[in-house]
Formats: structure tokens, sequence, C-alpha cells
């Protein structure tokens, strides 16, 4: 399916819901990507976290909690069923 976009650029997309807090005891293989919270949200139950990936911003909406700081490193893991791919040029769903 992906094979006609090998010289092509596509654009990762995923709900901030769909992302998760990493943790290793709970390692199922799903991708991961690690960044830098730059702010901490708190929504009552949930909190919104801002993380500088390289040059992008990613937001991920979590359960409220645990140590998270301003500035500290984090990894987030998403389920790969939940990730769309988009054609960059044209904007249209890949998968």
């Amino acid at each position: 399916m992906l094979e006609k976009y090998e010289d092509k650029q596509i654009t990762l997309g995923i709900r901030p819901e769909c992302l998760k807090i990493y943790n290793p005891l709970n390692d199922d293989g799903s991708p991961t990507l690690s960044g830098r919270v730059t702010i901490k949200e708190l929504l009552g139950s949930d909190m919104n976290l801002h993380i500088s990936y390289g040059t992008q911003e990613i937001i991920a909406n979590v359960k409220a909690g645990g140590e998270i700081v301003e500035g500290s490193g984090i990894t987030l893991t998403a389920d790969v069923e939940k990730i769309r791919l988009f054609d960059s040029e044209t904007g249209l769903l890949i998968r």
C-alpha cells in the first residue's frame, strides 16, 4: 500500500487522546517518540501536555497525575491502529 509513496513525503496524524505515556513495563512493541514537555495544562482528571519533538509541537491528552514537570523529557506511545497517514501533497488519507 505504501510502495507508491516510497519517494514522497507523507504526514503522520495522531489524535492527542490516542497518545499515552510510555511505560516500559507494558511495552507491547508499539512505536515510541521522545520529546520535552514545554507546557502542562491540568484539565481536571486529564491534562494536555505540549511536547517539543524536533521542530514540531505535539499535544498529548493523558490522565492527570504522575510527576510530569515542564522542561522534563517524556516518551509517548500510540496504538498503531489509530495512527493515520496522509499524502502531504494532496492531504488525502492513505491509511
